[in-house]
């Protein structure tokens, strides 16, 4: 079995658990407050809502057992602190190549990554 195949059945388990603690949270509250500010950054990263909350503690719990398995690299904003490291996760780190993808990137800050990679390769 592949390494992304062990990954794939506890993901989706993970997956469901926060599924239905957030369509419970839909029926108990309502859209307004789930639609309410519960953290703003103030330019350091996301604006965090109610609704996000509902499910956070779950994910990084989830994702961290995952990791004691297989190493897993948790990149995210609105973590706590310097973030989080899971078990393995430097090992995982070593490994991975991340690059910033949002639609939100101009041009010129997509030619200042492909640089910056290009630079790393060509050492």
């Amino acid at each position: 079995m592949t390494d992304a195949a062990r990954l794939l059945e506890p993901i989706r388990a993970l997956h469901e658990r926060i599924r239905d603690a957030v369509v419970a949270a839909c029926t108990r509250q309502t859209s307004e407050l789930l639609a309410a500010v519960a953290s703003d950054a103030e330019g350091d990263g996301d604006t965090i809502y109610a609704i996000d909350r509902v499910g956070e503690d779950m994910l990084v719990q989830g994702l961290a057992d995952v990791a004691r398995e297989e190493p897993l690299c948790l990149m995210a904003e609105g973590l706590p602190g310097d973030g989080l490291v899971l078990p393995r996760a430097e090992q995982a780190a070593r490994e991975i190549l991340s690059l910033p993808v949002h639609a939100e990137l101009t041009d010129e800050e997509v030619e200042r990554v492909a640089d910056g990679v290009r630079s790393f390769f060509r050492r």
